[in-house]
């Protein structure tokens, strides 16, 4: 006798970034096109794996953390590109539908898959992330649980309600006590972080307030094309320099026509005025929070101290977002020149050669400081707000996305804490595209929660997926 379906163990599968759309361009090149068929067919047969189960088998629960969308980069709207699109970014909910409708068509293989998954019993639970934070506006959701239920043959017996129900939206999180608290992770970085996350919108209330530097994105990605913006995070000024030089002089001189303009503009709208721009909306958020201690795990109390963890955005001090776009230090490098002119009026024979020498060395000492200033290790971050929530919450396994390096660690700071057991942190990687080519094969890393613990897994098609790590091994070495 087969197991009813309250008796059958449910698994957690947990997926991140995947960012669908960011390679959907009006001329992508040939390899672009590679990458594209690369994704459908290993996701979709990853998917599709955990779909065919027998009766008496594991139901899944497949938890897709943040970033499935790539919204930022998709600069088509039903097929056509424009600039000055690209320049205003618009991300109310119609354009965003248009977007998902062009995503969908281009990876149908995946939407049939999670399709299919679906109406085979399991369930499917999508967290927002900093790059599809438009999952916000119902409209979205309502047009990708449709578009879903279209690739169901009529005669599967499925109801779009019944369907429905099993396709659930987290703006924040997906937790279950003393067991695992999932989430995006952005919010601990104050480059991607939301000032409101729950009523997070532009002072018209019709857009989203996107972190600040998002903004550079569809513009950059129009002058470039086929250009991964994965990974940036960790570039420094002169890797940047290294790139811009690698292209023609047409396109280097449209880089820095963009790049200075888009820099003061950013600069120019960050700040304390930017801080009591969105201030507005602290209410609208604080009734949001309030709204979810009625029907999640959490109460109230612990979701405020969740709430405070978060890092305050770095567009609310434009010193910061002049030191993020590397200003501060151009500036340095541009007046160079001058104070070495400067210099020669001012000493004369060897003494002006002394003087050049040293005004050399005091700038590069200046600009290897200020590189050094501020450049937080997101990785580290995330794993330290990974233990306060583990803290907070009593979870087991804390489980992020965002950084798109895969791990699993114990979480020492918190092994003796008043829960009393181990605790881990996981980080889900990606399942990038390019990332799924690359030479070092870093993509299609994903989580599997069971009854024997955590394991961080590489998926391989048409092979058993590698075990990269488990928490039961970490505990057994402890």
């Amino acid at each position: 006798m087969h197991k009813n379906t309250l008796e059958r163990e449910e698994r957690i599968l947990v997926i991140s970034d995947i960012h669908l759309g960011e390679d959907i361009l009006e001329e992508g090149s040939l390899k672009l096109s590679e990458y594209i068929k690369r994704l459908n067919f290993e996701l979709s047969g990853f998917i599709t794996a955990h779909t065919e189960s027998t009766e008496s088998g594991p139901l899944w629960h497949l938890v897709i953390n943040g970033d499935m969308f790539d919204f930022l980069k998709v600069n088509v709207d039903l097929g056509r590109s424009t600039r000055s699109e690209a320049k205003t970014y618009d991300n109310t909910p119609d354009k965003t539908v248009s977007k998902l409708k062009r995503i969908i068509e281009i990876h149908r293989p995946i939407f049939k898959a999670i399709a299919y998954f679906v109406s085979a019993g399991h369930r499917l639970t999508i967290i927002e992330g900093n790059h599809d934070a438009e999952l916000y506006f119902d409209a979205v959701k309502e047009t990708f649980r449709r578009e879903l239920y279209a690739f169901i043959e009529s005669d599967s017996g499925d109801e779009f309600r019944l369907f429905s129900e099993k396709v659930i939206f987290q703006n924040w999180f997906e937790a279950r006590i003393g067991r695992y608290h999932i989430e995006h992770g952005h919010q601990y970085d104050p480059m991607c972080s939301f000032a409101h996350l729950l009523a997070p919108f532009e002072p018209s209330g019709e857009q989203l307030a996107i972190p600040i530097v998002h903004r550079a994105i569809a513009p950059f990605t129009e002058v470039l094309g086929d250009f991964s913006t994965h990974g940036l995070e960790k570039w420094g000024m002169i890797d940047y320099l290294l790139f811009s030089f690698s292209h023609s002089p047409k396109i280097i001189w449209k880089l820095a026509k963009l790049y200075f303009s888009i820099a003061f503009d950013l600069v120019a709208k960050s700040g304390k005025k930017r801080e009591e721009q969105l201030f507005e909306f602290k209410q609208q958020h604080q009734e949001a929070l309030d709204g979810m201690a009625q029907h999640t795990i959490y109460g109230r109390p612990i979701l405020q101290d969740l709430d405070r963890l978060k890092a305050k955005p770095a567009e609310y001090s434009w010193l910061k977002i002049f030191h993020a776009l590397f200003l501060d230090r151009l500036l340095l490098l541009v007046m160079l020149p001058l104070l070495l002119l400067v210099s020669v009026f001012l000493f004369e024979g060897l003494n002006i050669v002394w003087a050049g020498l040293a005004l050399v060395g005091a700038v590069l000492t200046a600009v290897y400081t200020l590189n050094q200033v501020g450049s937080s290790d997101s990785e580290e971050k995330l794993r330290e707000s990974a233990g306060q929530i583990a803290e907070l919450t009593g979870a087991r396994y804390i489980i992020f996305g965002h950084s798109h390096a895969p791990d699993l660690v114990m979480l020492e700071s918190v092994k003796d804490s008043s829960y009393g057991e181990y605790c881990f942190y996981i980080n889900t990687g990606s399942w990038v595209t390019r990332e799924i080519v690359s030479d070092d094969a870093k993509g299609m890393t994903y989580a599997e929660l069971n009854t024997e613990g955590a394991f961080l897994k590489r998926w391989h098609s048409r092979e058993k997926p590698t075990i990269i790590f488990s928490s039961k091994q970490l505990q057994e070495s402890a």
